[in-house]
């Protein structure tokens, strides 16, 4: 067993944490991220209203704190049933940004094991699908990061190694994605990421370097 968890560690988990640090280097403080000119999608939108009445039943699923089967129920409806792969690309991304984003990131650390794990497999597929402002890029940066390091006021580090496993290719992919929007965006107007978000990543790595 202790083999099995040794090679785990060093063969899946330190790998992942060594590429983060090479993506962090990439977008380190002075680097500019570029963000898009262009018009949003507005909350009166018919399309952006339409499709937040057809899922606001789910999305008040995941507020329930009483009942964490009604939270899973919402969690699984909203991974599943979101149309991630339609035109309404411009509703879908406003939809998670204004709605979804926040309650998906409070339910990461989940008192119920079932919770954060089908939060962040939504998670994973919102990352894969919005826009990053600088706000929203540090916000959930430090959201995945208090998963391992415990250093939110009244949070707890994730306790299951495989969900552990899952925050640090979370945070890859975000850089992944985020790195990708940059490339591919124009108009943009350069905006400088915190520094705080370079600490935050370190204290993060050190910490999971040393579980």
């Amino acid at each position: 067993m202790f083999i099995t968890t040794y090679y785990c560690k060093v063969h899946i988990i330190v790998p992942q944490i060594f590429y983060l640090l090479f993506l962090l280097f990439c977008l380190a403080p002075g680097v500019a991220v570029r963000t898009s000119n262009m018009a949003p999608m507005t909350t009166d939108d018919p399309e952006y209203v339409a499709l937040l009445q057809q899922f606001q039943r789910d999305i008040n699923r995941l507020f329930d704190t009483a009942d964490r089967n009604n939270r899973k129920r919402g969690l699984t409806k909203l991974a599943e049933d979101l149309p991630w792969g339609s035109k309404r690309q411009k509703a879908l991304r406003l939809l998670l940004t204004n709605q979804v984003v926040g309650p998906v990131c409070t339910l990461v650390a989940d008192p119920t094991e079932k919770c954060r794990e089908l939060s962040l497999k939504l998670l994973k597929l919102i990352i894969e699908k919005i826009k990053f402002s600088p706000e929203l890029l540090n916000s959930l940066v430090e959201t995945l990061c208090a998963r391992i390091s415990g250093r939110e006021q009244n949070t707890f580090a994730e306790v299951s190694e495989e969900l552990r496993l899952v925050v640090v290719q979370l945070l890859g992919g975000l850089f992944d994605c985020h790195r990708d929007q940059q490339s591919v965006e124009g108009g943009e107007e350069s905006v400088e990421l915190p520094a705080a978000l370079a600490d935050t990543l370190l204290v993060t790595f050190t910490r999971a370097l040393q579980d």
